[in-house]
């Protein structure tokens, strides 16, 4: 792991595996340029309404 972080008094250290480091760098891209972002657990469940709407689209309904 590669630690990254400032020594700085009161400054935090982050520790992450270089998959974990980029989903960081990627999150903290996406919250400098003001896009929604929206994080479900792995193993969370949803409805069928639930999934469409969090893929932004239409549930057929027969």
């Amino acid at each position: 792991m590669k630690a990254l972080g400032a020594k700085a008094p009161g400054a935090f250290s982050y520790s992450s595996t270089p998959f974990g480091a980029g989903f960081f760098a990627d999150i903290l891209g996406l919250m400098a340029q003001r896009q929604p972002i929206n994080l479900v657990p792995y193993k969370h469940e949803l409805t069928t309404q639930e999934a469409a709407s969090f893929l932004r689209v239409s549930r057929p309904r027969y």
